[in-house]
């Protein structure tokens, strides 16, 4: 082989290996794009967070495996809070982060949550349309702040209690004032939730025992 084609054989194998290596980081960035949209969720989205929540099916054992999915039935067997518990610690970092949370009717059937914060406020997806007894729908609500209140529970144990609020609440006796106060303004009709001019009523998301 001349000195000519060794040199052409080298620039080859060159060029070769530098689409390879281009193709593989090609791979990689793909690969982490789609990890930055499966933890980033939907977003604000609706007709994609729509689309989100209707990939869960209607029975409690698969809820149970799902490892991102909070269970907030009130029962040992069902409670799972370890999602939440990762949401909120974004929360407090100011970290934009979303969870997806199921409770369930007496009857059995699922409620879902779908929980966004973007870093400035909460945008809270609730999901109907598996409660068989009850209306089909999926409604949404944005609420400024979260809070976490604990208190002793009569048997033992800790109650814990998240409540998204516009108002800022300093504690659970104060989210009932807060509650009926909105409650009175709403039975006298002057409650309107589509204008800023009134208080919306404070969301009790969770409310679950602890051990």
């Amino acid at each position: 082989m001349s000195g000519a084609e060794r040199r052409g054989s080298k620039i080859a194998k060159k060029l070769r290996i530098g689409i390879i290596v281009t193709m593989v980081l090609g791979l990689l960035n793909a690969g982490c794009g789609a990890t930055d949209v499966q933890k980033t969720g939907p977003g604000n989205d609706m007709e994609a967070i729509t689309e989100h929540l209707s990939r869960y099916s209607n029975d409690p054992e698969e809820h149970a495996k799902t490892e991102d999915l909070a269970v907030i039935y009130d029962y040992p067997d069902f409670l799972k809070m370890e999602p939440w518990y990762a949401f909120v610690e974004k929360v407090h970092a100011e970290e934009p982060a979303y969870v997806d949370i199921v409770n369930y009717t007496t009857e059995g059937d699922s409620i879902f949550y779908y929980v966004y914060y973007d870093g400035k406020e909460f945008l809270v997806v609730q999901d109907n349309t598996r409660d068989q007894f009850g209306s089909p729908v999926v409604l949404k609500e944005k609420y400024k702040n979260l809070y976490e209140f604990t208190e002793e529970a009569e048997k033992g144990g800790t109650i814990y209690t998240v409540v998204l609020s516009d108002v800022e609440l300093t504690s659970l006796e104060h989210t009932y004032e807060v509650f009926w106060q909105v409650h009175a303004e709403w039975e006298a009709g002057e409650y309107d939730p589509d204008t800023s001019e009134y208080e919306r009523f404070p969301c009790t998301l969770i409310r679950v025992g602890l051990d």
